[in-house]
């Protein structure tokens, strides 16, 4: 299924819609939407033992990923007040 944003498309896979924001489009292909540093890496990394499967850096690295993303989110504002987030998880939890 493709979505439509402007004038460009997207596989449904590409696209992470963001809540306060529901017209957006997150393309997580695009490598600035995508990026960890190098440090913060060999860190998160060194905190793993000594041996590992490929699924467990694998999502180490997705859990960092989705850190950074909602660390910028939280810089750019696209936060739920608490009253806000209550509501929603209401909704969610009925």
């Amino acid at each position: 299924m493709k979505q439509k944003s402007g004038k460009k498309e997207y596989a449904k896979e590409q696209v992470v819609h963001h809540a306060k924001e529901p017209d957006a489009v997150y393309d997580i292909t695009k490598p600035e939407n995508n990026m960890l540093s190098k440090s913060s890496v060999i860190a998160s990394v060194k905190n793993l033992p000594d041996k590992f499967t490929i699924d467990e850096l694998i999502e180490r690295l997705l859990f960092m990923q989705s850190v950074e993303k909602g660390l910028k989110d939280s810089k750019e504002g696209r936060v739920y007040t608490e009253a806000e987030a209550k509501k929603k998880l209401k909704k969610w939890l009925k």
